[in-house]
């Protein structure tokens, strides 16, 4: 009996199971912040929740948020790195064909994700200060 029991041991630590699907949210409370608005960017970052603190923005995909900063100058948390360290997003994109933006808890795409329709800002939620890349789609 002793053996089955270790036969069905180390067969449990050997199966795998399919992946859990990752996690999405809508967090658009509110309209496109004045920040972003007014910057050249379609998606802007903000080191603080409510779109406060240091900002930092792209028009295009990023798939590691590790050599982006905090634009200087923008507020608390200036010069820091933006991966791992963003509570809030914007995203300005009615001029590019209201396209979507989206941010994610691993590089290249990957994780759970939250996204903000056009023209529309929110707090991050599954990416709070854990968010590894970035896109607008």
């Amino acid at each position: 009996m002793a053996m089955a029991a270790m036969v069905a041991i180390v067969a449990g630590l050997f199966a795998t199971s399919a992946p859990a699907a990752a996690a999405s949210r809508n967090i658009g409370t509110t309209g496109v912040s004045a920040r972003c608005d007014s910057s050249p960017y379609l998606l802007c970052l903000f080191y603080s929740g409510n779109f406060t603190g240091a900002y930092w923005g792209t028009s295009s995909y990023v798939a590691n948020l590790s050599n982006s900063r905090f634009l200087a100058g923008t507020g608390s948390g200036a010069g820091q790195v933006v991966r791992n360290n963003a509570a809030s997003m914007s995203c300005d994109t009615s001029v590019a064909g209201n396209l979507w933006c989206w941010s994610y808890f691993n590089t290249s795409r990957g994780g759970n994700v939250d996204y903000l329709l056009p023209q529309r800002s929110g707090n991050l939620y599954y990416t709070w200060n854990d968010e590894a890349s970035v896109d607008i789609f």
